[in-house]
């Protein structure tokens, strides 16, 4: 699978958008989709828990 990258993530963002956007919502596009490809990175990786997984290590740190 050819995974996208940020830059191009980037790109088809700001192709995207209307001429006057805020650079805030630009920002704020730009980071999302950063933060999407950074999950699917690490889903793929295998390193992500599940959340009852999460939760049961947040039970037994409560319990200590």
């Amino acid at each position: 699978m050819n995974a996208i990258t940020i830059r191009e993530a980037s790109l088809e963002i700001l192709r995207s958008l209307p001429s006057n956007c805020s650079a805030e919502e630009i920002m704020y596009k730009i980071n999302l989709a950063a933060n999407a490809l950074e999950g699917i990175k690490d889903k793929e990786a295998g390193s992500i828990i599940s959340t009852d997984d999460l939760l049961k290590k947040i039970d037994s740190w409560q319990q200590k």
